[in-house]
């Protein structure tokens, strides 16, 4: 699972809370903001617009088998 975060006063904070076990080994990745062409505005109005611990690979998987039953 990846969590979001940001640099604060040189440490990393998490923008969630997130309760990882004392000693808990992470892996942190810098995010490249220059993602070249801009997405479209229209898009802007559904980012977020989905639950982020909702399944969807599930849910389009289980509609797929509704539809060729």
């Amino acid at each position: 699972m990846a969590y979001r975060g940001h640099v604060q006063n040189g440490k990393i904070v998490l923008n969630d809370k997130v309760h990882l076990p004392e000693g808990s080994l992470v892996e942190v990745m810098p995010v490249d903001l220059d993602v070249g062409e801009p997405l479209h505005p229209d898009l802007i109005r559904f980012v977020g617009i989905l639950p982020a611990d909702m399944d969807v690979d599930k849910i389009r998987c289980q509609a797929l088998m509704e539809k060729y039953k």
